[in-house]
């Protein structure tokens, strides 16, 4: 027990389950606190504090103050909805007061909470309204104080108004009364909306087309869905639907063969990208990440693809067009001398153009022969090679249709060297020479730099000409300018410092 100034003593009584507090002045009870056992415990947990101490006595008095401040807040809610039924009825108040409890219901709760708004409405639609009866400011502040769980003051009500901009209160009351009437407030925690789309029966023809279409084309469902002359977003869900089933993902995909190859370009290249890309080819070659920027949804897949189907349109044309030419190239590697005529189905034909061909490789061989004769007789002789057997000639036949080239003499290199020359002016070469020891072999890079020259015109310069320069003179191939080449103003008084003289028809050189 603990004395103060104040209170002279506290009691604690234990009734069963009960805690009963009395404070004591001179032999009377000033005060009464009773405490359930639960409330009692965690009140001891918590605060842990003295049963009998002075803490204990303020804590209580904190309790009776908020049950005190719960009851008036009753009270004003009851002659509030006293109020209200005058006004919107019987339907609104308790759909007020129902919402009013499902605020203090806990949220996770995993069960459907469903509260239905049933107002009591008029023939009209209007919420039915206490006859007579009109909306005035002590009607608006309880309703508002009812919603808000505040007491609005006479200040704070005018306030409000101001603040919503509300001219009318008692057409602002009725829109709400509305919104609370039309709404159905649906709340479900755990399950989410179904979003399965059905999807259109597909029979078992189509759906092995579509393995098929798939395992040639991938992901292209739009050319998928124009084959099977269906929706494309029919394919996708179709797709989606099969995808576990069917594990398309383990399905190793083919090459494409030529007539499907045919069938994608048809399908998905027009003509005007067609002639784009052929202009483009002369440009960018086979940098494929190039051609992105001008055309509109296709990858570098798709322009490989294109590049096969053109190569191969062009093998079919050669195809067409050849015939038993021989042609020798200056590398000294052995061509084919005849070639027989796809397109011609006739066996006659084929059979005279045969022997013709032969008849020719005879005559060509005779020649070569001789000229071999020629060469050895000026030739010493060398020994042969040691554990090596050569082989007899009878092993060694000559196919009909192949012819070893001969030897290019020196002569030829001096003419390809001056045919080189003629072909580059002297800008050019200056390019060259500037650009040749930042790029270095890459003829297709090189050649976007120098535009009047293919990567083949580079390397054929680089090999007769360029290779062959010292140091010295490749820089000087990069300080040499053209002073013949055309201009739109020429000065009137050429510019000199130290008045040196300038030889015009040889050029400039500058010195690093």
């Amino acid at each position: 027990m603990n004395k103060n100034n104040k209170l002279c003593k506290s009691i604690l009584e234990i009734n069963k389950d009960r805690y009963v507090f009395k404070v004591m002045h001179d032999d009377e009870v000033v005060k009464k606190y009773e405490l359930s056992m639960g409330a009692f415990d965690e009140f001891i947990r918590d605060r842990r504090i003295d049963v009998a101490g002075e803490d204990t006595l303020k804590y209580l008095d904190g309790l009776v103050k908020e049950r005190e401040h719960m009851e008036s807040v009753k009270e004003q809610d009851e002659k509030s909805m006293v109020k209200l039924k005058n006004v919107f009825g019987d339907g609104q108040a308790n759909c007020l007061n129902e919402a009013q409890g499902d605020d203090k219901e806990e949220a996770g709760s995993s069960e459907n909470v469903v509260v239905e708004q049933n107002a009591v409405k008029d023939e009209d639609g209007a919420p039915a309204a206490g006859k007579g009866t009109q909306i005035n400011d002590e009607i608006a502040r309880a309703w508002l104080s009812l919603t808000h769980r505040k007491e609005y003051s006479v200040h704070e009500y005018n306030k409000f108004k101001l603040s919503n901009e509300i001219a009318d209160m008692e057409k602002y009351l009725k829109n709400k009364a509305d919104i609370l009437n039309d709404k159905i407030i649906y709340m479900d925690s755990k399950k989410i909306k179904n979003t399965y789309v059905e999807e259109e029966k597909w029979s078992a023809h189509e759906h092995s087309l579509f393995l098929e279409y798939f395992t040639l084309f991938n992901k292209k469902f739009h050319v998928i869905a124009k084959l099977l002359n269906r929706n494309t977003k029919d394919v996708i869900l179709h797709y989606y639907h099969t995808k576990k089933k069917e594990r398309y993902n383990k399905k190793k995909n083919g090459r494409l063969s030529d007539s499907n190859l045919k069938v994608m370009i048809d399908l998905e290249w027009t003509d005007s990208e067609r002639n784009k890309f052929e202009r483009l080819y002369d440009f960018y070659g086979k940098n494929w990440k190039a051609y992105e920027g001008s055309f509109m949804g296709k990858n570098v897949s798709d322009f490989k693809s294109y590049y096969r189907y053109l190569s191969k349109n062009r093998d079919e044309e050669k195809e067409s067009k050849t015939s038993c030419n021989k042609n020798v190239d200056d590398s000294g590697e052995s061509v084919a001398v005849c070639d027989r005529d796809a397109d011609d189905n006739k066996q006659g034909k084929i059979f005279d153009q045969e022997i013709g061909c032969a008849e020719q490789c005879e005559e060509k061989k005779d020649m070569n022969k001789e000229a071999k004769d020629t060469a050895n007789k000026t030739k010493p002789k060398t020994a042969a090679r040691r554990g090596r057997k050569r082989g007899t000639a009878a092993k060694r036949k000559p196919s009909y249709n192949t012819v070893k080239k001969p030897k290019i003499e020196k002569e030829n290199n001096v003419n390809t060297k001056q045919n080189v020359l003629e072909e580059w002016t002297i800008d050019e070469r200056q390019l060259f020479a500037i650009f040749y020891p930042y790029i270095g072999k890459n003829w297709n890079d090189l050649s976007q730099y120098i535009t009047t020259k293919k990567p083949s015109d580079c390397r054929t310069y680089f090999k007769f000409y360029f290779k062959n320069l010292s140091l010295a003179e490749q820089k000087l191939e990069a300080a040499m300018r053209s002073i013949e080449r055309n201009t739109l103003s020429v000065p009137s008084s050429p510019r000199r410092l130290n008045d040196d003289d300038i030889i015009d028809d040889v050029g400039i050189i500058f010195k690093k």
